[in-house]
């Protein structure tokens, strides 16, 4: 292995001070044969001062610390912001999300780029050059997709930062298109009856149960097993989830520590969880040592894991053959806490029962019925007191 040797040169400005331009020689690459050189140009300051950071980087030289920041590209930084960061420290399906966006997008469209030339205007133009894109389907690209895609660049380019690699971030100014919330369709108690009324004896009538009982997310619901659940106090605890990457299922824990929760079980629900259950040692009994024994309370009726995506298309041709109006799977969520806050139930119950970190985001998605909430409060207020005070 070659030492690390190095040098200043000087250079004399117009107004007469000093620059210092230090030089760091790290020997030969040893594939390409090129000389390896890191610079560093400083002014405003004093020779010592200069010799005291050239000591620094033959140290950092020789335990392999020394960045050429000059000749690092966008490709090489966030390769290894992938390897030291995303791998290790995020959840494996956020990670592979990333690693879409990475290898997909970000390195064929700027990878080659020198991480400090990257400018805000470079990255805003290969922002809109990304949602002229079609997608693999040949639909338009969302603004949503834009948005993931941007947090990954601008995450990565936050290290750079750190690391003093460049001075700024040149994601962080740039301009997104404005990304519109999906608003759920909001169904009637009436309506939320005939739709439990209409699963009854489907392959859904489990997990539509549970979804407007609970308000759990669909991979909290398909991780549920026997064990989760407490017939003696009608609790049930909720505290993994199921995760689905290119087909392969997982079981994974919670992101935040607000997503683990025990919540109370309506008592009809639970008598339905015992009748289930019977169900299931049918199954079980039919297929005898084929029966894959994960304690699972909604599965295929082998008892093994069924996907998210099966589930979710289950649903949508369940919906499409009631010919009600159109529900996702995850809008049987945004069901219960509508249910929950329509009939009275303070909000910060409905926040611990749908596992979310603030009470803000609980009131955030909701607002729409809290609206309804005070517009019912306003009428009996004016039916109560200036009714019968402004007219007389």
């Amino acid at each position: 292995m070659n030492m690390a040797s190095g040098h200043i040169k000087t250079k004399t400005l117009k107004n007469g001070k000093k620059s210092y331009n230090i030089v760091i020689d790290k020997g030969r690459d040893p594939m390409t044969g090129k000389r390896l050189r890191v610079q560093k140009a400083v002014k405003n300051i004093t020779k010592k001062e200069a010799e005291k950071i050239l000591r620094n980087m033959l140290i950092e030289a020789e335990q392999g610390l020394l960045i050429d920041s000059n000749n690092i590209t966008v490709e090489q930084h966030i390769l290894r912001w992938e390897e030291d960061v995303v791998k290790p420290l995020r959840a494996r399906s956020t990670a592979r999300a990333y690693e879409t966006y990475i290898h997909q997008y970000i390195i064929p469209g700027i990878g080659k780029i020198k991480l400090q030339s990257l400018s805000t205007y470079t990255v805003q133009q290969f922002y809109n050059e990304f949602m002229k894109s079609p997608t693999i389907r040949g639909t338009s690209r969302s603004p949503r997709s834009l948005r993931k895609l941007h947090m990954v660049l601008r995450a990565s380019l936050e290290m750079a930062v750190d690391y003093e690699l460049i001075k700024k971030n040149p994601a962080a100014k740039a301009k997104l298109p404005k990304c519109n919330k999906y608003k759920g369709e909001v169904y009637t108690i009436e309506e939320i009856n005939e739709l439990i009324n209409l699963s009854v004896g489907t392959n859904v009538e489990m997990p539509v149960l549970l979804a407007l009982a609970l308000g759990a997310r669909r991979g909290e619901l398909l991780a549920l097993t026997w064990d989760d659940l407490n017939f003696a106090t009608s609790e049930v605890t909720i505290c993994k989830s199921l995760g689905q990457i290119k087909g392969e299922v997982f079981v994974k824990t919670p992101k935040t520590e607000s997503s683990v929760r025990t919540i109370s079980i309506p008592n009809n629900v639970l008598q339905q969880l015992k009748k289930h259950r019977h169900e299931q040692l049918k199954f079980k009994l039919k297929f005898g040592r084929e029966y894959v024994d994960r304690k699972l309370i909604l599965c295929k009726d082998n008892g093994d894991y069924l996907k998210l995506d099966a589930l979710s298309n289950r649903f949508a041709k369940f919906m499409k053959k009631t010919g009600m109006r159109h529900l996702r799977f995850h809008d049987l969520r945004h069901l219960h806490a509508t249910m929950l806050l329509s009939l009275g139930i303070p909000a910060k119950i409905a926040q611990e029962r749908l596992g979310h970190q603030s009470i803000s985001t609980t009131l955030d998605i909701y607002s729409h019925v809290l609206k309804e909430d005070e517009q019912k409060a306003v009428r009996q207020i004016d039916d109560a007191i200036f009714s019968n005070t402004i007219n007389m």
